[in-house]
């Protein structure tokens, strides 16, 4: 697939990359923390059946972590399963060093994979002038590639509306970004720019952004019931925003749920990450790489029951 077969009509001409759903599938570590790949695989699976749009290794899938024999493996094994889908792979890459990023990117690369997520270091906070440099060094060097960024606030700053639309300008093979502000001033802005580029918004967010332009939504807690998701997703395509408060209610109160039920025993996003796809696939571990602690079995087993017991619709679906 080349850079424009992706590109869809929108409120643009084209837009960059497609709507939907984007969905992360976590690492699975056994005991001693080495890949469980046959688990990987099923996991990779059962998120395919729901959204093409699937991805590796944010903060969630332990980007940050991976070691280089680490990332060529399961980048392989995760490309071959999205493949055989007719899918496309898109990889995240987390590193201080710019030369890594340029090595896993060529990796990647000539595995086969033409989709990355990049995101700003985060040893010092970027100023203005390096935020560029940084985006101009990757995006010139890889012309067939696409890019699309991870614009959170652990890397220290948080791209700002004109910023995107300086880079869609000078770059078109950068697509876009996950954006985790719910600021409804900042995305008010985001969209009054009517870039060609692909926002996905993470809950509450995606209720507001969908009401605003044409978006996607990046899961998170809605992926435990993909039906729920699916709705929730709909309802903002549709206009339909009795159906997509409703549903923005019910997985605001269960996510806050289930960071009572995780409490001090993890915090690192694949803590809650991977009790959502747990849902799904039983035998899932929820142990992430150390130094990072993550949750008990036992606090799994509680957000069940409270599923069970306060949101019956969402675990009747398990």
């Amino acid at each position: 697939m080349n850079n424009n077969d992706i590109r869809v009509a929108g409120k643009y001409s084209t837009y960059r990359f497609p709507a939907g759903i984007l969905a992360t599938c976590p690492i699975p570590w056994d005991e001693s923390f080495n890949f469980e790949e046959e688990v990987f695989r099923r996991a990779v699976k059962s998120l395919l059946v729901h959204t093409p749009l699937i991805y590796i290794f944010g903060t969630a899938g332990e980007g940050y972590a991976v070691n280089r024999e680490e990332y060529i493996r399961i980048i392989s094994v995760f490309t071959d399963e999205v493949k055989k889908k007719q899918a496309e792979p898109m990889i995240g890459i987390i590193n201080l060093s710019m030369s890594e990023i340029f090595r896993r990117v060529e990796i990647a690369m000539d595995i086969g994979v033409r989709y990355f997520q990049i995101s700003l270091p985060s040893w010092a906070v970027l100023s203005r002038k390096e935020t560029e440099l940084f985006f101009k060094d990757i995006l010139s060097a890889f012309p067939e590639a696409d890019f699309l960024h991870y614009n959170l606030q652990r890397s220290g700053r948080i791209l700002m509306p004109e910023e995107y639309m300086e880079l869609s300008e000078k770059y078109s093979n950068f697509i876009g970004a996950k954006i985790t502000s719910d600021s409804t001033r900042y995305i008010e802005e985001l969209l009054e720019l009517d870039l060609p580029l692909r926002f996905f918004f993470t809950s509450p967010g995606y209720a507001y952004a969908s009401m605003l332009g044409e978006c996607g939504f990046l899961i998170s807690t809605a992926s435990c019931n993909w039906d729920a998701a699916k709705q929730y997703y709909a309802a903002g395509c549709n206009g339909d925003v009795k159906t997509l408060m409703q549903l923005q209610m019910e997985i605001g109160n269960i996510t806050r749920e289930l960071i009572s039920c995780v409490g001090d025993s993890g915090h690192i996003d694949g803590a809650f990450d991977k009790i959502f796809l747990k849902t799904h696939i039983r035998d899932f571990p929820l142990r992430l790489q150390p130094p990072y602690s993550y949750p008990p079995d036992s606090a799994f087993e509680q957000f069940l029951d409270i599923l069970k017991q306060k949101y019956p619709g969402w675990y009747e679906h398990l």
